[in-house]
């Protein structure tokens, strides 16, 4: 699930062939988990933006939350702020994996 919506970020995001984006997620988080570990998912434009999960929403209770690194390219930013959708699912999977995680 996480993966899949990751990859319709990544696509709307960046615009990229499907292709790339299932080769980029290789390398991606799988699990909050892995991506607590390291907070930065580098999108499949060439390393050259990235979505950063905000550490300081992982605490109980919370609704994680991530953002786009400043240092991403002009054209992503701009498609930032018109994907709210496609973000607000991310962090809804993300909310119910640290209620998950809680639990355990």
């Amino acid at each position: 699930m996480l993966l899949d919506l990751m990859a319709r970020l990544d696509a709307y995001l960046t615009q990229r062939p499907a292709g790339e984006i299932q080769h980029n997620l290789k390398g991606a988080p799988k699990t909050l988990r892995e991506w607590a570990d390291d907070t930065l998912w580098y999108l499949s434009d060439g390393g050259y933006s990235r979505v950063v999960l905000d550490w300081r929403t992982l605490v109980p209770g919370a609704r994680v939350g991530v953002f786009l690194a400043s240092e991403s390219t002009d054209r992503v930013r701009a498609r930032w702020e018109s994907a709210g959708p496609l973000i607000d699912a991310l962090e809804e999977e993300l909310t119910r994996q640290l209620r998950a995680w809680e639990q355990n």
